[in-house]
């Protein structure tokens, strides 16, 4: 046994590399093929002219869902008019080869294609293709098919794939719509994105075809048509054509008939097939698992990034602004790309800046990587299209226009710009309504697609770095009204290795966090772009952590709002968290899958709040997260159930949320088991902190010796080394950073929090006793000791008379007078509206008095100050009323503090809160001062100031 004495940790850079996947596997005997990985087994087999696929094994619940059932014909094509089928018979076997995936340097699995050939009804072969991928994931099937002839061949329809699944007692999952998964006991047909089968005993499989979203069936047009997408998936549809097929994924020849012409070859559609054993959620997240490996995301780290999409049209491209605001600031705040969103070059197929806004590209993009970021440009395939409309231009099924756009973007987006990230939109996928050369009106869509693939795949394989987006609006939407604008969206098919899809609040809830989490299992996480942050108009800037949080969900995050209008503070604050988010520890961490782990009472509604996180492979470590942004829920004291944990392991919790002004919180919450977390899972109070959002780092227990549970940002790596009962602890990280250590003390059962400042070259050392504990200086519960009972109310609106202001009550708009022992000076003029609209947020009268109500608030700038006398010694609450009127897009921070400035405490209004109207309250003790803040909008703005007694006279002096 080990001693430990000589126990030595070692945590590297990437705190402890996960061990490797198990790999893939495929072995033949004969001409049967076995693939295997870490969940399922797959039997393909060919004999007396058949392909079939015999086994499909879900190796945790050790069941094999085709034994004992009847075969189904594994694919049937319509050619001209005549059925073929994988199992008729007339196929010959003219080869199988294996190789391995590799792709960015690394292996992804191992592929099987068999090629098969036949004469009759006409000469066709197709190349039929198994992947399957490392680790846990699933299997993807697509083929390639031939026309053998010197004739043209129509593929009228095909059933690309087919399963007969038993039908034992379960339930369907599936999404039929946008991202919003549904459920049903009874048959999926004419189905969407994908569908998921749950047993009744706890296993099952899912089936996730790739699919666009809006096909455009209008010659020359440009309106997506949702219900006639390309493939459809059937499930235990009633009176299936297809024999003993109870899954089946069919193309819509409504939308596609594949013509071939003499001698060619087309990829044909694909679909993933995976297994999982648990419940549904956990199926969504094998689904997500697969999508990971099978569009391989090979650096799915975090970014944020700036767009001038909103503002250039008001503000103006000019060089002098992105050099002296827009560049610096986003470089201050750890942003990590600039991107120039549509209109910004000419002519209508080049890639100069449109009139000259700057004279040198090339040196201006110099300068965006000399700051420390990468540069994106917005270039359309389409070229004309910022001149003649969506649904013309170039045509992406041309091989020509490909190659054309394949040089500019080489030459001179990637050769001289630095480009690092292209966005793909303007309705790409219009439907071409005469027979060229190059393809057929009843498949020119999927032709572009497939054009659109060798685009996005060529650069995205020769420039690892390089991020591929494709937009909403690249399945030709309908007109820009509800409910057709939100139709827009996108699916699989459209995704490139490495790529992201944006979505951009038109989907199901119009919340980015909401379509996320609809999205597990359907959309893989990493390929998601987010515009957190944003209100209607996307030009909102948030200064709080409740925001930053929700850019840890995708793997792409943009800032749509004028980086002239971020404040020195707001910068500071975010920069805080990007340098956290950066660090390569949590960084190793953040890059891995994300598992959700509570959206709610119902995850259906999907109301929240919602709690997600992140794991390394062994389990070891993790970050969990928990926000409550919207008001759809009340619910936000919960156990978050961390089923994704060892229930084996045990594991040392501690709260590192961060707080509005920059800064982190530190609270030990204890030792559990991983099987506790599980099964009862962690306490969230997201009340109890000064916003409703918290973060926790979770550490697997070593031994019962002490040992490191937390380390902030400024740490990069470090060692730990147990000598007689102490520990000694060498970090690495910023030179003559001061960085927050927390040891965990098993003697004591709790932690010693200290500050250790690094030295110039970025190294410390410090050694930690056994038995020194620090006494919990949680940021959070310090503020909330101070301030007792700390409220807030966003129901009330203007009807305060009852509810707030019985001792004494300020108005803006209204003589400021003294109320009995209680006073109110500002140096902030009040502002009033001219007309009241008749808002609900509007403060009432004070009793006893009549008029109009008044629309006003005290306002002078970013912040401003505001005096309440009071006796000293008396114990009373306090509470102010922030207004958002006239939609200013204001986000506020409300501090009070003691005469002599030390902060008693904070709490910040959202952008949202605001605008309905909240009153923000504390019980103190004797004279304090309110200071205002906007953290978002035009200005700082209070509408009123209330004092009521505080109930048991339990207030705490701000001293």
């Amino acid at each position: 046994m080990m001693k430990t004495s000589a126990l030595l940790w070692v945590v590297g850079l990437f705190a402890g590399a996960a061990l490797a996947e198990e790999p893939a596997s495929i072995t033949a005997n004969g001409k049967v093929w076995t693939l295997r990985n870490d969940t399922l087994q797959a039997s393909v087999s060919f004999a007396e002219g058949k392909l079939r696929v015999d086994s499909l094994r879900n190796l945790a619940a050790n069941v094999d869902y085709l034994k004992g059932q009847a075969a189904a014909p594994l694919f049937t094509h319509q050619l001209d008019g005549v059925a073929v089928a994988a199992d008729d018979g007339a196929w010959t076997l003219d080869g199988a080869t294996t190789k391995a995936i590799e792709l960015y340097g690394k292996p992804w699995g191992q592929r099987l294609e068999i090629t098969l050939s036949r004469t009759k009804p006409v000469a066709f072969s197709t190349r039929q293709v198994f992947e399957i991928y490392n680790g846990p994931a699933a299997l993807r099937y697509f083929s390639f098919v031939r026309n053998g002839t010197d004739k043209d061949v129509t593929i009228n329809a095909s059933e690309v794939f087919d399963l007969n699944l038993p039908d034992r007692p379960r339930k369907l999952h599936f999404v039929e719509g946008f991202t919003r998964w549904n459920t049903s006991q009874e048959n999926l047909a004419r189905g969407g994105r994908g569908g998921l089968i749950h047993y009744d005993d706890g296993h099952g499989l899912f089936v996730l075809p790739e699919n666009n979203w809006s096909t455009c069936l209008e010659g020359g047009g440009a309106k997506g048509q949702p219900s006639e997408r390309l493939l459809h998936l059937n499930v235990w549809q009633q009176g299936a054509k297809t024999q003993a097929a109870t899954v089946a994924v069919a193309t819509n020849p409504k939308a596609v008939q594949l013509v071939l012409f003499p001698g060619e070859e087309v990829e044909y559609f694909s679909v993933n097939v995976g297994v999982f054993k648990g419940d549904a959620l956990d199926g969504r997240v094998a689904a997500a698992e697969h999508l990971r490996k099978r569009f391989k995301y090979h650096d799915p780290t975090h970014q944020l990034t700036t767009n001038d999409w909103i503002w250039y049209n008001k503000e103006g491209r000019t060089e002098a602004k992105y050099r002296n605001s827009v560049i610096p600031k986003a470089a201050a705040a750890g942003f990590d790309r600039i991107h120039f969103d549509d209109f910004w070059y000419a002519p209508e197929d080049g890639f100069e800046p449109k009139d000259g806004w700057t004279s040198n590209m090339p040196a201006l993009c110099d300068f965006i990587m000399e700051s420390g970021m990468k540069p994106g440009h917005w270039f359309s395939l389409q070229g004309k299209y910022c001149y003649n409309g969506w649904g013309q231009g170039r045509d992406c099924a041309d091989p020509a226009n490909i190659d054309l756009k394949l040089k500019q973007l080489e030459d001179t987006l990637i050769g001289k710009y630095h480009t690092a990230w292209d966005q793909l939109d303007a309705g790409l996928l219009w439907k071409t309504d005469a027979v060229t050369t190059y393809s057929h009106p009843s498949d020119s869509v999927y032709r572009k697609i497939l054009g659109l693939h060798r685009y996005m795949n060529t650069i995205a394989h020769k420039y690892p770095d390089f991020m591929m987006q494709v937009t909403c609006e690249i399945d030709n939407p309908a007109p820009p009204t509800p409910p057709a604008r939100y139709q827009e969206n996108v699916g699989l098919i459209h995704l490139a290795d490495n790529g992201i899809v944006g979505m951009f609040r038109r989907t199901d809830t119009r919340d980015d966090v909401r379509d996320l989490f609809d999205c597990v299992g359907t959309f893989p996480l990493e390929g998601m772009l987010s515009t957190w942050g944003e209100d209607g108009s996307a030009t909102a800037w948030q200064d709080t952590p409740l925001w930053y949080y929700q850019f840890l969900l995708a793997r792409h995050t943009t800032i749509y709002s004028m980086p002239d209008g971020w404040s020195t503070e707001s910068i500071a604050h975010l920069r805080a968290f990007n340098e956290w988010r950066k660090n390569p520890r949590f960084k190793a961490v953040l890059n891995e899958l994300l598992r959700p782990v509570h959206n709610g009472t119902d995850w259906q509604k999907n109301e929240g709040p919602w709690s997600w996180m992140f794991t390394d492979e062994n389990k070891t470590k993790a970050l969990l997260f928990a926000i409550n942004h919207l008001k759809l829920s009340k619910e936000n004291a919960f156990n978050a159930k961390l089923r994704w944990l060892d229930p084996a392991k045990t594991y040392l919790v501690e709260d590192i949320t961060m707080l509005s002004g920059g800064k982190f919180n530190h609270r030990y919450c204890g030792s559990f088991s991983g099987a506790q977390l599980k099964e009862s899972g962690l306490p969230i109070n997201l009340d109890a902190g000064l916003e409703r959002c918290a973060a926790f780092w979770i550490q697997e227990k070593h031994e019962d010796v002490p040992q490191v549970l937390y380390a902030d940002a400024p740490v990069t790596q470090y060692t730990e080394k147990i000598a007689g009962s102490g520990l000694t602890v060498v970090l690495k990280g910023v030179p003559n950073a001061s960085a927050q250590v927390v040891i965990w003390k098993p003697g004591k059962k709790g932690v010693e929090n200290r500050g250790i400042t690094l030295d110039a070259s970025g190294q410390a050392s410090a050694t930690f006793d056994a038995t020194t504990i620090t006494k919990d200086t949680s940021l959070q519960d310090a503020a909330q000791a101070a301030s007792i009972k700390r409220r807030r109310d966003t129901s009330t609106a203007g009807a305060w008379p009852g509810a707030f202001g019985a001792t004494a009550a300020w108005l803006a708009g209204r003589k400021i007078e003294a109320a009995g022992a209680y006073a109110l000076t500002t140096s902030a003029p009040a502002f009033v509206w001219p007309n009241d609209d008749g808002s609900a947020r509007v403060l009432a009268l004070p009793p006893g008095t009549t008029g109009p109500k008044i629309a006003a608030c005290w306002t002078t700038g970013d912040q401003f100050t505001m005096d309440v006398g009071a006796p000293a010694g008396k114990a009373y609450r306090l509470t102010v009323y922030v207004m958002d009127y006239d939609n200013g897009k204001r986000g506020m921070e409300i501090t009070v503090e003691s005469r002599d400035g030390k902060v008693h405490d904070a709490q910040v209004a959202t952008v949202a809160e605001a605008n309905a109207g909240i009153y923000l309250s504390w019980d103190v003790t004797g004279p304090a001062t309110i200071k205002a803040r906007k953290t978002a909008g035009d200005n700082a703005a209070v509408s009123g100031v209330f004092v009521d007694e505080a109930p048991g006279n339990q207030g705490k002096s701000p001293k």
